[in-house]
């Protein structure tokens, strides 16, 4: 792995904490978790848990994926960990699982698209903002 991978697996890892402690957070409150592995009501040591195996799972693959596959998936899920952290410090969590992922997984799938250009091959991508919530993105890739 290189320098820009360990950065990446810092974000991702730093992330995931954000959700964690913000989640831990929401829950001592009334608010409910909407993660089914976790479920509605889930105790501390589960929930620590939970992010520790996440934790340990995202080292573990980093360091065994190519990097075509490690730097944007590192991207992506540190930024769907920060989304979800913004959501529960906000209290935005409302809804069934599906509903909650809509705009993590959205800024995931953006911040794995930007990452991907760091691999230097002749890939770019461009994020073109429009008129009020518009926007487009371009992806292009030379064979």
């Amino acid at each position: 792995m290189e320098s820009v991978d360990y950065g990446l697996l810092a974000v991702a890892l730093a992330g995931l904490h954000e959700d964690y402690t913000s989640t831990k957070q929401a829950l001592s409150g009334a608010a409910h978790e909407t993660n089914p592995l976790l479920g509605e009501h889930t105790s501390n040591a589960r929930l620590r848990n939970y992010f520790l195996a996440w934790g340990a799972l995202t080292a573990g693959g980093a360091a065994m994926l190519p990097k075509e596959i490690r730097r944007p998936a590192l991207a992506g899920l540190a930024a769907m960990s920060f989304a979800l952290a913004r959501q529960n410090d906000e209290g935005k969590k409302r809804g069934g699982f599906a509903d909650v992922m809509k705009t993590p997984l959205i800024a995931g799938a953006l911040a794995a698209l930007a990452a991907h250009g760091l691999l230097g091959d002749d890939t770019g991508i461009q994020i073109l903002a429009g008129l009020g919530d518009n926007f487009a993105i371009t992806f292009s890739k030379k064979f």
